[in-house]
C-alpha cells in the first residue's frame, strides 16, 4: 500500500490500486488504461461497514 490522497474526506491515507473491480459477479474496468484507486481511511470504513 502506498499513501495517496482520500477524494472523500481530504486526507493523506493508505490507498491500494486495482486494475479491476469485481461488483455483482462483473469485472468492471476503468477507463483509458488507467487503475482504480481503493481508500482506506476511516471515512470510507464507516460506509463500508
Amino acid at each position: 500500500m502506498k499513501t495517496g490522497y482520500c477524494p472523500k474526506c481530504g486526507n493523506s491515507c493508505e490507498v491500494t490500486f486495482t486494475p479491476y473491480v469485481m461488483k455483482d459477479g462483473k469485472i468492471i474496468r476503468p477507463k483509458k488504461a488507467k487503475v482504480f484507486v481503493i481508500p482506506h481511511c476511516k471515512c470510507s470504513e464507516k460506509k463500508a461497514a
